[in-house]
């Protein structure tokens, strides 16, 4: 395992003073905060009635940026299939591409799901009493279906996703975690795949392994900033975790190649994908900003556009 050096600063400038830079209501729910549902009907939506189109699926030489207010900013060979803009009500969270790379799917924090390119819609967890806002979503191993999970650790599968088990009996949300001179409750940020189940990461580091191989936390080394995002390698047999200062913890066959943390002038990290080959990554943080390691090339990224609503997440493109 290798991790980088942490930087001491203030978590108001990460999680709260941060999305003060937007004017868009949304940005305060950038990182996912428990207790923040909007009290707004959410507006869920399949690939019948949005705006989306077929797009060809790239080879893994370009990347998508997704925005909290539905943005999609397509580089390199990701297509642009359709954009949540002014479709949801409340601000999107997260997104998963399906197993051909020929679409997308996108979920807000409410658990309403838009579909676009060749995504299917499977359900959305928009009618449900949360007890916690959606905080990730992730596309099941036979690629017909996927996984929401919310801020608590609860995991809600689709299509033909199989269950295996969630944190929710955990009680993740009322253990408190201090950050520099900040103290919070814990934030379960996502799932991802691992090849028969799934991993969820937690903003203290913790790694929750269901049906999975478990290969390490970054929990162990007491982070300064928030885990907020979980990447398996290309084999399966590892995964780095990312925290919000661009830090980088490798476990199993992930190779460290990198962090953004001397990158970045304020710890806004709040994405990471793998390249094709698994030899690099890229980081994405609020602004937009694009940090390319290893063998990941940049193509673009969205910091140099005028937004309205924080960056969420970098997704490569091709299955």
């Amino acid at each position: 395992m290798r991790c980088t050096k942490r930087r001491v600063g203030k978590l108001a400038a990460v999680v709260v003073g941060a999305v003060a830079v937007f004017s868009a209501p949304t940005s305060a729910y950038a990182f996912g905060l428990p207790g923040q549902v909007s009290p707004k009907v959410a507006v869920t939506r399949s690939a019948n009635d949005v705006t989306t189109k077929s797009i060809a699926p790239g080879a893994g030489s370009g990347y998508w940026q997704f925005a909290s207010d539905g943005g999609v900013f397509a580089y390199g060979d990701a297509g642009f299939a359709g954009s949540a803009v002014g479709l949801t009500d409340s601000p999107i969270v997260a997104v998963a591409k399906t197993s051909t790379g020929a679409g997308y799917w996108m979920v807000n924090d409410l658990g309403g799901v838009f579909s676009f390119g060749d995504a299917q819609f499977y359900g959305s967890a928009h009618d449900l009493k949360l007890n916690a806002p959606i905080t990730g979503i992730a596309r099941s191993q036979g690629g017909h279906g996927y996984y929401l999970v919310a801020a608590d650790g609860g995991v809600f599968a689709y299509g033909d996703a199989v269950f295996h088990g969630s944190a929710a009996d955990l009680h993740v949300n009322t253990q408190k975690i201090k950050f520099s001179a900040i103290t919070l409750p814990n934030v379960v940020t996502s799932l991802q795949l691992s090849t028969n189940g799934y991993w969820l990461n937690a903003w203290d580091g913790g790694v929750y392994a269901y049906n999975a191989p478990f290969y390490g936390t970054a929990h162990t080394y007491a982070p300064r900033f928030p885990v907020i995002g979980l990447q398996p390698s290309a084999s399966g047999s590892g995964y780095w975790q990312l925290s919000s200062d661009g830090g980088i913890f490798s476990f199993g066959d992930a190779a460290f190649h990198g962090s953004a943390v001397t990158d970045m002038q304020i710890p806004l990290a709040i994405s990471i994908d793998r390249s094709a080959t698994s030899l690099g990554y890229w980081i994405t943080d609020l602004l937009g900003h694009v940090y390319s390691k290893g063998d990941a090339v940049g193509y673009g990224q969205a910091s140099t556009l005028t937004l309205r609503a924080p960056v969420i997440s970098v997704v490569r493109s091709g299955p």
